[in-house]
């Protein structure tokens, strides 16, 4: 039976840096004595800034100088020049123009009427992994919060700080300052993903700062050919997240059509490609994923081109390898499969070496690894496999450790013990197999405790349930797995399976043939 295109987790999902996306305990001005370093509320409460345009909030921002603020470049390419102004809990100013940008640190210094308290600057290159930070932000109201967590790393290739803040109220907001224990300001937020908040580093900040000149007003500053492929850019950006994949495309091109070597349009089409190549799988059309996940390839060929040293280029271009892996496994195509599951663990290998602390890496290759392994299992080559499985685990394994509330690691370790334990069942090894069965368990019952809403848990537990003889708990995880996803033909399938073991012939065969109606590949039982 086929295993590709349905296998057990479908198809990779990509850690996209959103913009403005943490994860945080949250304090009020009044609460925050004690919290990374602040004793007082009036120490940075006269810093804060709200960045206001039209009326709205679109993002945070600080004093750097009496009369200049730090905010992103994202935050303000759209703005109304002649409606935009800041504003913290005592007093407004009025935005004069632009006296410095980088763009490759997303950072701009703002020139403002009147004066302001500006915080002190930090050196970002004396910080130590697990110190303690704090992320100071509004979100549109006039009290400021607080975020208090960790420095979790420093990226080896742009010195970007990636933070881990304690729990899971959503805080932050692009223009955060990020400070130290000292009350210093070490970075600068400006995006982030699922697990992490990501800053620029303060030392970049300062450079700019000590770079800033004339002024120039925010409507020539936008006229700037840099500024409109930004703009170009961050609204495709926009466009990817609420899933208009061909609009965001089509505003990710334009963009490189005006600057060839603006590198964060290729990732971020490539994004774009592949999450509509894979809703036009979902829809039957592998065709036109096949030539959308070309393009993809070709956009992240495109941003290792620029820069060799892009680490998350080469995690991307991993994950689709490994989708057109599974679209080749589907197709019959081993050999092809086979060239590209390898390819795509050499491209995270080559990540893991640039960061040796992304843990996205290390998750894809555990992917391609057991996805490898599966393959070299139907054919025959059981040895590759149990080596291929045993080094996935260690993969996922490392991503458990640098981030341990990463439900689909804990999960894919599971899966994996699982695999590994039919292996070792192949050659007799009933004992070990068991364990790595019961191992796998312990694997999905905190995947699920951390996410009780994901299917895949449900159905890696249940298999591992039935490899052990206990098929009515399995068919309550398979139970619990359609009633999550009930496009789910393998959870279908293997409920049959569970079924059929119990002696429930007739019902089993309605879960077969929901399995083939959901998923052709189901069409025979070997």
């Amino acid at each position: 039976m086929k295993v590709g295109r349905k296998s057990l987790l479908g198809l990779l999902t990509f850690a996209i840096l959103f913009f403005c996306v943490l994860a945080a305990q949250k304090f009020t001005a009044e609460e925050v004595t004690g919290v990374a370093g602040i004793s007082e509320p009036e120490e940075i409460g006269p810093s804060m800034l709200r960045v206001m345009s039209n009326g709205g909030f679109i993002g945070c921002g600080f004093f750097v100088a009496p009369d200049k603020i730090a905010t992103n470049i994202h935050v303000m390419i759209d703005v109304n020049p002649g409606s935009t102004y800041v504003r913290s809990r005592y007093a407004t100013w009025s935005v004069q123009g632009v006296t410095a940008y980088d763009m490759k640190n997303d950072l701009v210094i703002l020139k403002v009427s009147g004066g302001g308290v500006p915080l002190p600057l930090g050196d970002s290159d004396s910080v130590q992994d697990g110190e303690a930070i704090s992320v100071v932000k509004y979100s549109g109201v006039m009290e400021y919060e607080i975020a208090a967590g960790t420095l979790h790393s420093v990226r080896n290739t742009d010195k970007w700080l990636r933070i881990k803040i304690d729990i899971d109220k959503p805080i932050g907001t692009s223009g955060s300052a990020l400070l130290n224990s000292q009350t210093e300001v070490i970075g600068i937020v400006a995006a982030g993903d699922a697990f992490y908040g990501y800053a620029a580093p303060s030392n970049a900040l300062g450079a700019l700062l000590d770079r800033a000149g004339t002024v120039e007003s925010l409507a020539q500053w936008q006229g700037r050919k840099q500024i409109s492929v930004s703009r170009y850019c961050t609204r495709g950006e926009h466009k990817l997240r609420a899933k208009r994949y061909e609009e965001a495309i089509v505003d990710l091109d334009k963009a490189i059509q005006m600057d060839p070597e603006f590198i964060d349009a290729y990732h971020k089409r490539a994004t774009a490609r592949i999450n509509f190549g894979m809703s036009k799988v979902k829809s039957g059309d592998v065709k036109k994923a096949v030539i959308l996940y070309q393009a993809a390839s070709n956009d992240l060929d495109g941003a290792i081109a620029l820069n060799p040293e892009y680490s998350y280029a080469y995690v991307m271009r991993g994950n689709v390898k490994v989708i057109v892996g599974n679209l080749e496994v589907d197709r019959g195509n081993a050999e092809k499969a086979r060239n590209l599951y390898a390819s795509a663990i050499n491209d995270s290998a080559q990540a893991i070496k640039l960061e040796p602390k992304e843990y996205n890496a290390y998750f894809n290759q555990g992917f391609a690894r057991f996805k490898l392994g599966e393959l070299e299992y139907t054919l025959g080559n059981v040895r590759e496999a149990r080596d291929l499985y045993q080094k996935a685990i260690e993969d996922f394994a490392q991503v458990i450790k640098t981030t341990p509330e990463y439900t689909h690691a804990y999960n894919n370790r599971g899966y994996t013990k699982y695999l590994l334990g039919k292996s070792e069942a192949s050659k007799g090894n009933m004992e070990e197999s068991r364990n790595l069965y019961e191992a796998a368990i312990i694997d999905t019952n905190i995947s699920i405790e951390l996410n009780p809403d994901h299917s895949d848990p449900y159905y890696t537990r249940g298999i591992a349930k039935a490899a052990l003889g206990d098929f009515e708990d399995a068919i309550a995880n398979f139970d619990r797995a359609i009633e999550i996803s009930a496009s789910s033909a393998k959870a279908f399938y293997q409920r049959g399976l569970a079924k059929e073991a119990l002696g429930q012939v007739e019902a089993a065969q309605i879960d077969y043939e929901k399995a083939k109606e959901l998923n052709s590949d189901f069409g025979s039982r070997n």
